[in-house]
């Protein structure tokens, strides 16, 4: 075993020597004791806490929401979610097979009627093209209310996931509603309890809007509270004929709306929205009171508004719950075009050839 180094002593500097030899010949000489000052003694934290009633001054003095405790943030919450908050989800399809991300965009303002539908969708004309919620890619929309919140840091996302779901409706196209529900099974499971209302946005057509996507959203969401349909519709059987523009009989003629048909197998607890969109183009060759037929979109409404059952499960009245007295009809009358212009961007989702029938009145 080698032996242990031993460690060299330091080489007195000059200013150590000066010291030494300055202290030399004095002894243990004793210091004279200081004299007591006639003032009384207090201590540090006794005149700290006499100039300020804080021992220990923050920072920064203002409040914050994260400094507030639970309680009063979950309060906070509640009081947000009061407002009307919707948002609408896009799915992108991904290289390989059924393989899509989902994002989402706040809608501007939800309808005064009912707060399962936007007040001003897309493919609307009756209103201008700055209100009109629309998605852009490249420019969406900047969050709102409630979202905006959620969207400030990670922490206040993940306290309000659940009072952001049970609170908010989702409003998704009818086709990308199977492979959203799948992707929450998957990666969310919870949220899927969490989800509470839900629109189904788009057009209705036989090959976009079916009957087993209601029944789909039916069977994967327990806890369903209302569930609601907005899109573009064909004047059939509101309008028949030209001469029943300006005269139209909801009242006689909206169990024949075959977009209501698929929601007939949610029970009377849900409340359910129907809203579409009629548009009609302008035709010099049919005319209504002796003019010319005017380009112009109408709105039609059937609202359902959900019951609680009684101690016994049982439902007040007869029925299936889809009678006269059980619904709300709603008409908004023919009127003119806000944004008129042929390259208006609503009109965008008026060119596919399968919307041709939706404006044909004979």
């Amino acid at each position: 075993m080698a032996p242990a180094l031993r460690k060299r002593a330091a080489r007195p500097t000059a200013a150590s020597r000066r010291r030494t030899q300055s202290t030399k010949g004095k002894g243990n000489a004793v210091k004279p004791p200081a004299k007591r000052s006639s003032k009384p003694r207090t201590s540090k934290a006794k005149a700290s806490s006499a100039k300020s009633p804080f021992i220990h001054p923050p920072n920064n003095p203002q409040a914050t929401l994260l400094g507030l405790p639970t309680e009063l943030r979950l309060q906070i919450y509640a009081y947000l979610l009061e407002s009307d908050t919707i948002i609408h989800v896009h799915r992108k399809s991904l290289p390989g097979r059924n393989r899509s991300i989902f994002t989402w965009t706040p809608c501007k303002g939800a309808s005064a009627t009912s707060p399962l539908l936007c007040a001003n969708p897309k493919w609307s004309g009756l209103c201008a093209e700055e209100d009109r919620c629309t998605y852009k890619k490249y420019a969406p929309p900047a969050p709102r209310g409630f979202a905006a919140l959620t969207a400030s840091c990670k922490f206040l996302r993940s306290e309000t996931q659940g009072y952001w779901m049970r609170n908010t409706v989702v409003s998704i196209a009818p086709l990308a509603l199977r492979l959203w529900l799948l992707y929450l099974e998957k990666h969310a499971r919870h949220q899927l309890r969490n989800l509470r209302r839900v629109t189904l946005a788009g057009p209705d057509q036989y090959n976009t809007f079916k009957a087993q996507h209601v029944r789909e959203l039916w069977r994967r969401v327990p806890n369903l509270e209302a569930v609601a349909f907005q899109g573009q519709t064909h004047p059939f059987p509101w309008i028949r004929q030209v001469s029943e523009v300006y005269n139209v009989d909801m009242r006689s003629r909206w169990h024949q709306w075959s977009a209501l048909a698929p929601f007939r197998v949610f029970p009377r607890s849900v409340t359910v929205v129907v809203e579409g969109l009629i548009y009609l183009k302008r035709r010099t060759s049919k005319t209504t009171k002796g003019k010319p037929l005017k380009e112009q979109q109408l709105v039609v409404r059937v609202i359902r508004e959900g019951k609680e059952p009684d101690e016994n499960g049982m439902f007040e009245g007869e029925g299936d719950g889809w009678g006269d007295e059980d619904v709300q009809l709603e008409l908004v009358q023919p009127g003119g075009l806000v944004e008129k212009a042929s390259d208006a961007l609503w009109r965008e989702w008026w060119k596919d050839e399968f919307f041709e029938p939706f404006y044909t009145i004979w």
